[in-house]
């Protein structure tokens, strides 16, 4: 079972220091990172056999100590499961067998370890450059085979054409073979019959030379079959290459609807994976917008209490002014009684005198009646 996390470092170490009973080791897990399926990259191996070191000699309990503490500092990684996959440089490290310690890279050049392993595509990703690579193939491989296809149906008309110009010869010298056969049999009739006046040594010659005519047609005749049979061969194989190609590029147009049928089903599980989201998505903010109907209601509930309670301390106050102004209207006319009243008192003091008793409670009469006047003033 391939775990889900890699340990790949320990403190200041680039590997993981192992402590064993009897001596110390270093293992750098980044050196196998295919078998974690991940990316594989030449990781930094420099010092790593200088961690090798036996429990003896000067110094050995610093290292024990120093690779101890570099525990309390582990480092993980998240794996990432896709297809087995190496860097360029690590096919040029491994292929030269460079046994030379791999240094830790300069910063402004290099890429940290996590870079490396976070470039890794995913297999969707990977899927689809395949498919794009092989159809790309697939494409140039049909019109590769177009053009050749073109270039043997030019040739196959040629052969026709040529054919056909063997047949019109072959047919032609079958003619002048038979002419000369019957050019022959009356020849040799006629000498039969009337000699011509030529010697049989003469006869002989023009025979001889007639037949080696013959001899001459009938060779042009057989050569003329041969490369008759020659074409016709040349064809039947121009024709079986065609059906061949035919077949080849049928194979290629299947095996190409094949990958787009699979990368459109992957491409749909996607879309379903992202419809089943957005329906989510959507319930939620039904449930959100139901929710906010329901508080928009009660703030309207809660709106129309108010606005009872409103005309109702407004009747409130209505009333309440309604009274005071009666109030004030009868503080006016106690004001204005009470004026009168001075003037009846000051009448009242100029008729009695303060002497007597009840002069002088006339007087403390009029001067309380003064001071209410004066109270009352404002409310006039």
């Amino acid at each position: 079972m391939v775990p889900d996390e890699i340990l790949y470092q320990c403190g200041d170490f680039d590997w993981v220091p192992l402590l064993g009973i009897w001596r110390a080791i270093g293992y750098a897990p980044l050196l196998v990172l295919r078998q974690y399926r991940s990316r594989q990259f030449v990781p930094v191996t420099q010092g790593l056999a200088g961690c090798e070191f036996s429990y003896k000699g000067n110094n050995y309990r610093g290292k024990i100590r120093e690779m101890s503490n570099a525990w309390k500092q582990i480092h993980r990684m998240k794996r990432i499961t896709v297809r087995a996959t190496t860097t360029p440089e690590y096919h040029g490290w491994q292929s030269k067998r460079i046994n030379d310690n791999i240094s830790r890279p300069r910063e402004e050049c290099g890429q940290s370890i996590e870079e490396n392993l976070r470039v890794v595509p995913s297999e969707l990703e990977i899927i689809k450059q395949d498919f794009e690579k092989r159809s790309s193939n697939f494409g140039k491989k049909i019109e590769q085979l177009e053009e050749k296809k073109i270039r043997l149906g030019l040739d196959v008309d040629i052969h026709k054409l040529e054919a056909e110009k063997l047949r019109k010869g072959k047919n032609k010298a079958e003619e002048d073979l038979d002419s000369l056969k019957i050019d022959y049999k009356k020849l040799c009739l006629s000498m039969r019959t009337a000699g011509l006046g030529k010697t049989l040594e003469q006869w002989r010659q023009e025979i001889k030379e007639e037949k080696t005519k013959a001899n001459q047609w009938e060779k042009k005749f057989q050569d003329a079959q041969a490369r008759e049979s020659a074409f016709e061969k040349s064809l039947l194989e121009c024709q079986n290459e065609e059906a061949r190609l035919k077949t080849r590029v049928a194979e290629l147009e299947r095996s190409l609807h094949l990958y787009r049928s699979r990368n459109s089903v992957i491409e749909l599980k996607a879309s379903l994976s992202k419809i089943e989201e957005l329906k989510k998505r959507i319930g939620e903010l039904e449930d959100t917008l139901q929710n906010s109907k329901l508080w928009v209601e009660l703030l309207e509930r809660r709106n129309e209490q108010c606005q009872e309670q409103l005309h109702r301390f407004q009747s409130q106050i209505r009333d309440r002014d309604y009274i005071m102004g009666k109030a004030v209207t009868q503080v006016r006319e106690v004001a204005n009684h009470l004026q009168n009243l001075v003037v009846q008192a000051n009448v009242l003091s100029l008729k009695y005198e303060s002497e007597s008793s009840r002069g002088r409670e006339l007087a403390w009469l009029i001067r309380r009646v003064k001071t209410l006047s004066i109270k009352a003033k404002p409310y006039m």
